[in-house]
């Protein structure tokens, strides 16, 4: 009787030992995907930064947002084709990227390809709609066309009052 409660023991702990070492993998499992969720937001954060500078907080703030749909089209495409990917990457001035494997053939590659202007343009048009249905319609900033184009000071972009 005693030894069976001795290999019920050993048993349990071998039981106990893995479940725990299981534990851990899965809580390092759900802190690699909160990093990739940390990354992509603090990047996030610092390209609407540097692009309100220029730009204005609202203005960089939807352009980054735009950016994040494009790329998460990408990333919805790579997941239908069961490819492993990355979480997107935004780099300031550039735009943002996604890290893919090598293509496993030129009809994939075009499919991940297609996606991001594909869901971005589906974004675009429902900003477009939704500036359509909003009652005062917002405008860009006096000067701002002048100030990002100054060649546009040659032509009268502007009714006269």
């Amino acid at each position: 009787m005693k030894a069976k409660i001795e290999k019920m023991g050993t048993f349990l702990a071998i039981i106990f030992a893995k479940s725990a070492k299981l534990l851990k993998a899965a809580k390092i499992l759900k802190s690699a995907k909160l990093i990739k969720v940390l990354i992509t937001g603090c990047s996030m954060l610092i390209s609407a930064a540097i692009y309100s500078f220029q730009l204005g907080w609202w203005f960089a703030i939807g352009l980054v947002l735009m950016l994040f749909i494009h790329e998460m089209g990408h990333v919805m495409a790579c997941i239908k084709k069961k490819l492993p990917t990355s979480a997107p990457l935004f780099i300031p001035m550039l735009g943002a990227v996604i890290f893919v494997p090598k293509m496993r053939s030129r009809v994939t590659e075009a499919y991940v390809g297609i996606g991001g202007p594909l869901v971005g343009g589906v974004a675009a048009v429902a900003c477009f709609g939704l500036y359509w249905l909003l009652p005062d319609k917002p405008v860009a900033p006096n000067g701002f066309l002048h100030r990002h184009r100054p060649e546009s000071l040659q032509y009268d972009t502007y009714p006269a009052a």
